[in-house]
């Protein structure tokens, strides 16, 4: 990966690579993490999808990236770790496969939705306001339909920090988000985030660096941000909610206090795989197909957050004893309790899964990105070979320190006829 300074605290990354057919481009925004404009960031993700002040219709949007031989574009409100990330992506052929040059094109489409919006009297064209707020309200409630989603969310939110922060906003949140705060949160974004933009695909480097320069003027800025969320530290908490709904739905939150860059990480994760990632998994094979005790089972290791979650769900009459057995294997896995065979599945996979992500794109761009906010070189190979090493005694360290801080039930409706 090439890196040029564009300011201060704004880069131009270029990743040559003739693996794919196309040309991506990101355009990141990253802010320190606020839950007081989460609900903005995540209007903005609709606002700003739609029109610019140059293509003011949907079907003028549609016309431009048609005429880019059928170009994509998305923008997401995408938090992580201890950042707030609004990304401009778009993707379209490489132009080595057609008889035109795109790149300066395409990189003009990001400038534009992201920098140039359809603006009437300093605010948002009033009736694309209105139509963006309802579309961020069906997006949330269509995700926490999901009983288990809503589940997660409910933890998170009961965890505090940087998890609830990165919670989606309630219908209430975004009602109350004036087109004035949405607009002076794009004007944040524009004025003080940390900028990165990333080119991924077979591209000459001078010519991207010439159109970045001639397309983008960022000012200088002093913000900087973390995408590693402190380790947090609290007591333990247990809720219990009921829904109408046909099963009930387990999250645990565990604290492990590890940070991505610490050396006991790759153990952790593999480990995961052993306990609750795979099909192989202890919590899949002793929880659910061993005893029938749930319906679903997996845990999920939150790397950025130094946190461990376990999700299941099953029926209301099962769930003391199958909490017991949960704690049972994470006791297994602090004890080394686990199979040579369960340790080198969970090392093959997890090898040929970081393997394959290197023909990925997005992968391939989040990676990068990952090097530039933690100011490494950890890149996927290295991972890779990290993984090759791991050993019993290393995931026995990684688990020692796990401790349960957070459970969230939500149980069936005992009146519920399902």
């Amino acid at each position: 990966m090439q890196t040029f300074r564009l300011s201060e605290n704004c880069s131009l990354h270029i990743h040559p690579t003739e693996k794919f057919k196309d040309v991506t481009m990101n355009l990141d925004f990253f802010l320190p993490l606020e839950s007081t404009m989460r609900p903005a960031h995540f209007l903005l993700s609709f606002l700003l999808a739609e029109v610019c002040d140059t293509s003011r219709t949907k079907l003028e949007t549609q016309k431009r990236l048609d005429d880019l031989y059928g170009a994509s574009l998305s923008v997401t409100s995408d938090p992580r770790g201890n950042l707030d990330l609004l990304e401009f992506s778009c993707s379209t052929a490489d132009s080595h496969y057609v008889s035109d040059s795109l790149l300066y094109r395409q990189m003009e489409v990001l400038r534009d939705y992201a920098c140039c919006p359809y603006l009437e009297n300093g605010l948002f064209e009033s009736h694309l306001f209105e139509e963006c707020v309802q579309k961020a309200i069906t997006a949330v409630r269509m995700t926490l339909d999901d009983p288990s989603a809503a589940a997660v969310e409910e933890a998170s939110l009961r965890y505090g920090g940087a998890m609830k922060k990165r919670c989606l906003p309630s219908e209430s949140e975004l009602c109350c988000v004036t087109n004035e705060a949405c607009t002076a949160a794009w004007k944040e974004l524009i004025d003080q985030a940390e900028i990165h933009l990333f080119v991924l695909g077979n591209v000459d480097a001078d010519e991207c660096l010439e159109a970045a320069r001639s397309l983008f003027s960022f000012s200088d800025r002093n913000t900087m941000v973390s995408l590693q969320a402190d380790p947090e530290t609290r007591p333990y908490s247990e809720t219990i909610l009921k829904k109408p709904i046909s099963q009930s739905f387990l999250v645990q939150l565990y604290e492990d206090g590890l940070r991505y860059q610490d050396p006991l990480m790759p153990a952790f994760m593999l480990g995961n795989g052993i306990l609750g990632a795979l099909p192989t998994s202890l919590l899949f094979q002793e929880v659910r197909e061993a005893r029938s005790l749930c319906y679903s089972i997996g845990s999920e290791n939150l790397i950025y957050d130094g946190m461990l979650r376990i999700t299941a769900g099953m029926n209301r009459r099962d769930l003391l004893e199958a909490g017991t057995l949960i704690a049972q294997q994470i006791s297994r896995m602090q004890k080394g309790e686990f199979s040579d065979d369960q340790l080198e599945t969970a090392r093959s996979m997890y090898i040929n899964s970081w393997r394959g992500s290197m023909d990925h794109g997005p992968s391939l761009i989040w990676d990068d990105c990952r090097s530039v906010l933690l100011h490494t070189e950890d890149s996927i190979p290295r991972m890779i070979h990290r993984f090759e090493t791991v050993t019993r005694e290393d995931i026995m360290n990684a688990y020692a320190g796990l401790k349960l801080a957070e459970v969230l039930i939500l149980e069936e409706d005992a009146d519920d006829p399902s």
